[in-house]
């Protein structure tokens, strides 16, 4: 594990990620800046064991969230003071969420929003923001300050947060915009009773947004000599305050004890009770304008200097305020005399009741008073089949006397793989903890019932019959078809052959554990089941001794010809095993089953597969991501979409295949192979020599997430059309891994087309631990072209080393970045341009280049971390060795992230020592302990 959370978050902010916490107290020097989709979890949960707090006598930001992905949660974060913005504890600049945190004892300098949190755009749930406590002047919500439409707070407690400067607006919270909803702000205090500069708000300041179902009690604001203060509760100079329980706030001036109006600001179901001001100038609200009050269905008095509609200054009758009960007793004024805001429809209040009740009314104040009612269960025997009234489930809030219509299907019907018959209903009496008081049974489909007492359930019954399929897969059949079965019966099965190709391989669905494989099964049917046997072939195919009317099931039976053998495999998938020899196709071979084509000998030279008719198309396309293709030379191909050679349509596997002498259509992907989210392994990709414009990859094209070319060699293709990017490989999706990608040429150096990428071309994915060396981009009179070794245009290059790469125009020799990419743990060396302007890379845009713990040179128009420019120092560079030798700078230098830990270089060996350290480039340094003698023979 690592020991402090700065280098956690460094690493993490690379690539996002989780970071686990363990319980214990970590200091922060400068303020944590989480730029990534980073999550940062205390691992107890129990933010009480986990702190992080400011150490450093200067003053700053404790926590900083600048992605609207990040999450920040389990901890206690304190002792924050920021100095320049806001949020002394924690600042979301423009997203980002913090859950189940305890905010405390921070502060901020004078004129700065958010002593504890400065929320922009995020969003604070289940989080307690107290004890701070300010003595500077015109700070805006001494615990949270909120901004922007998106911003939310909700669930969390604001409380005992005091501040004794002049002029501070909101003592518990600041809301500009966004919600606050669902919060119990308390005992928060806005300057000292002896002060005489004053506040506004002692619980809440609103010039924005809304507060929802909130209880504010207990604030209070101290004295000013001018009534610009006031507001003990909630000072409201604009926005809105729905459901809220405002009670028990002070203000030490006679500016209102619960609310201020000091703007056009509106309130709806809320209740404004037992707040205090001066005996001289008692009030529980004032408005500084009366057209400035906009009340509705609230509760509060007097009913004077603004606009009410339907509001009542009677007492809300709470069930003990003296206890700070402020739940409504039964009977209150409050209850069921708010209006039904449609937004608010499937909300809660502050306890978590439904805010609507059965018949659509709402309380006022933060506590809906749930109605004593009746509950009738829905429920089915032996599961809820069918569609049934009422619908399975619970039908609350019913009163004595209340009539429903309860039926089920008459007829037979059918419910996913059962058949079923409802034999009637049993109606069951609850009392209060669930037992049974009474029972009676009918076979009746319909009735109507009558309600009385608390709980009813009924139940309907069903017999069953479940569904069994059987079938079996081309060349086999099984002993019996299935039907609608009794639940609990038996039945036999068996599967055979048919024809002499096939053989019984498994069953699929749902078979009894272990059973797999067996040709024989007795099935219980305790649910539907469904079956499929399937039938593979093994085909054998030979060119010298075959003949395409055999049956291809043994060597003395083979089929002369591959396309035979894939067009009687593609019925039911399995092997085709090919003899050495040269097999022609004059139509591509389309694989569209799990099928393995397999040339026997495992030495590609031995068999090939090529493209003989004069008409252009691809030699080979797999539609199957079960299909395999291997130990084949695939040559001749010439596509007129993509893939000349190989075409993988969606999935599939290529292995220890050779693809040479391959081209496509002008504007077409794919010169060799086309790979679309498939698997391309231990392969060769050479030979290509297009003349065609606006090709992407000469050699390979890959796209789709899930792709992977690996373990392959990338060599000696070329294009001398225009606008070529990629000459050995165009990388859209998906991750190049293990690969060398040598001698690769786009257009030659005559040309003023020019292209992009000799070697690779990158717009999206990642290549890790590649070699790209020997590459060649042509001559563009313009700069577009460029990237010898790498044209980037996104996505990202990591542990790979570019050398030797050559570019005919000065635009990058070894790299070239135009659009934002990421370039990790790399080696960039050795490259070239044309001397009347050398470089080994560039960008086009300083934005663009995001290098970090990498070797290249100059360090100058990006964003470097960790890099150097030194020599290299490889083991024998001149006779093309770029292993490092044990000088190098570049022994571990790297960074280690976390999914690098179980990979391997170039060569096999392992990524990462036994330190956890990584190496720069392609190749890593095997450790050697010191005093160790290594003897060789």
């Amino acid at each position: 594990a690592l020991q402090t959370l700065a280098v956690a978050v460094e690493r993490a902010n690379l690539s996002g990620g989780t970071i686990w916490v363990a319980p214990g107290d970590y200091a922060v020097t400068n303020t944590l800046v989480l730029t990534n989709a980073i999550s940062l979890l205390g691992s107890s949960g129990t933010p009480a064991d986990t702190s992080i707090f400011r150490s450093a006598t200067t003053a700053y930001s404790v926590i900083r969230i600048s992605h609207s992905g990040a999450l920040l949660a389990g901890f206690t974060v304190s002792n924050g003071q920021a100095a320049a913005t806001g949020g002394g504890n924690l600042w979301l600049d423009g997203g980002g969420t913090v859950s189940n945190c305890w905010i405390t004892r921070h502060s901020l300098y004078s004129g700065l929003p958010g002593g504890g949190i400065y929320n922009n755009n995020g969003r604070v749930t289940h989080c307690r923001v107290s004890d701070s406590r300010l003595s500077h002047w015109d700070c805006k919500g001494a615990g949270i300050y909120q901004t922007g439409s998106d911003a939310v707070t909700e669930f969390s407690e604001i409380f005992d947060n005091a501040c004794s400067g002049h002029s501070v607006l909101g003592a518990g919270i600041y809301l500009a915009a966004g919600e606050v909803r669902n919060c119990r702000i308390t005992n928060n205090r806005n300057n000292s009773a002896t002060s005489t500069s004053g506040g506004c708000g002692g619980g809440v300041y609103i010039s924005g947004g809304r507060a929802v179902n909130c209880l504010i009690a207990g604030n209070e604001v101290g004295w000013n000599t001018g009534r610009a203060s006031g507001g003990g509760g909630v000072y409201l100079k604009g926005g809105s305050l729905v459901n809220c329980t405002v009670v028990d706030n002070r203000a030490m001036f006679p500016g209102g004890g619960g609310l201020r109006f000091a703007g056009t600001a509106y309130v709806t179901n809320c209740i404004v009770a037992h707040n205090t001001s001066p005996e001289t100038d008692t009030e529980e609200w004032r408005a500084s304008r009366s057209t400035y009050a906009r009340v509705a269905y609230s509760c509060l008095s007097p009913l004077t200097n603004g606009t009410f509609t339907a509001c009542t200054a009677s007492d809300p009758a709470f069930r003990d305020a003296r206890l700070g009960d402020w739940r409504l007793s039964r009977g209150s004024p409050c209850e069921d005399t708010g209006v039904l805001l449609p937004e608010f429809a499937a909300g809660i209040d502050l306890l978590g009741n439904p805010r609507v009740d059965a018949d659509g009314q709402v309380d006022m104040g933060g506590f809906e008073n749930p109605h004593e009612s009746g509950t009738l269960s829905i429920e089915g025997c032996p599961a809820r089949y069918g569609t049934v009234t009422p619908p399975y489930g619970e039908c609350n809030f019913l009163t004595n006397g209340t009539l429903l219509v309860c039926s089920a299907p008459g007829e037979p019907f059918t419910d996913g793989g059962a058949r079923l018959i409802c034999l009637g209903y049993s109606l069951v009496g609850l009392d209060n903890d669930g037992l049974v008081l009474s029972s009676n049974r009918s076979d009746q489909t319909s009735f109507t019932y009558t309600h009385t007492g608390r709980w009813h359930r009924v139940i309907w019954h069903f017999a069953e019959t479940f569904r069994v399929e059987l079938s079996a897969t081309y060349g086999g059949r099984v002993s019996m078809s299935g039907g609608w079965l009794p639940v609990g019966s038996t039945i036999d099965v068996t599967a055979d052959t048919l024809n002499p190709w096939c053989y019984f391989s498994h069953w699929s669905g749902d078979v009894p554990a272990g059973q797999e494989q067996s040709a024989s099964l007795t099935l219980t049917v305790d649910r539907p089941l469904f079956l499929r046997a399937h039938f593979p072939v093994t085909l054998h195919v030979s060119d010298k001794d075959g003949d395409d009317a055999a049956d291809g099931g043994t060597w003395e039976a083979a089929l002369k010809s591959v396309a035979r053998a894939v067009e009687h495999a593609s019925l039911a998938g399995g092997t085709i095993l090919v003899a050495p020899g040269d097999y022609a196709v004059t139509n591509t071979l389309v694989i569209t089953n799990a099928i393995s084509l397999l040339g026997t000998s495992g030495n590609p030279a031995d068999t090939s597969i090529f493209r003989s008719a004069t008409t252009a198309y691809s030699v080979i396309r797999i539609t199957h991501s079960g299909a395999h293709l291997a130990g084949f030379t695939v040559s001749n191909g010439q596509a007129t979409t993509c893939g000349g050679n190989v075409w993988l349509d969606g999935g599939g596997t290529v292995s220890n295949c050779w693809l040479m002498r391959h081209s496509v259509a002008n504007g077409m992907p794919g010169g060799g192979i086309y790979n679309d989210n498939g698997r391309v392994t231990c392969c060769r990709i050479s030979e290509s020599r297009l003349f065609h414009w606006a090709t992407r990859g000469v050699g390979l094209y890959q796209t789709g997430t899930d792709a992977v070319t690996e373990f392959s060699e990338i060599f000696n293709n070329g294009c001398s059309g225009h606008s070529v990017w990629g000459g050995g490989v165009y990388l859209s999706g998906g991750e190049m891994r293990n690969c060398t990608i040598t001698s690769n040429r786009c257009n030659d150096a005559a040309s003023t087309s020019g292209g992009c990428g000799g070697g690779l071309y990158i717009s999206g994915g990642r290549a890790v631990s590649c070699l790209i060396a020997c590459n060649e981009v042509g001559w563009n009179t313009s700069r577009a072209s460029g990237g010898g070794g790498v044209y980037l245009k996104g996505g990202s290059l990591l542990n790979c080393t570019v050398v030797e790469n050559r570019a005919m125009l000065p635009s990058g020799g070894g790299l070239y970045f135009a659009g934002t990419a990421y370039v990790t743990n790399c080696i960039v060396a050795r490259n070239t341009s044309p001397e009347t302007d050398p470089e080994e890379w560039r960008a086009s845009n300083s934005a663009y280049a995001k290098v970090a713990y990498s070797r290249l040179t100059p360090l100058t128009n990006g964003t470097f971390t960790a890099c150097i420019e030194a020599d290299p120092a490889f083991e024998d560079a001149d006779n093309g060795n770029w292993q490092l030798s044990r000088y190098s700078p570049c022994r571990n230098s790297g960074v280690l992230l976390a999914w690098l830990a179980d990979q391997r270089d170039l060569l096999g060996a392992p990524r990462v020592d036994h330190r956890e350290r990584i190496d720069m480039g392609a190749y890593e340094r095997p450790y050697v302990p010191p005093e160790t003698l290594l003897l060789i023979r």
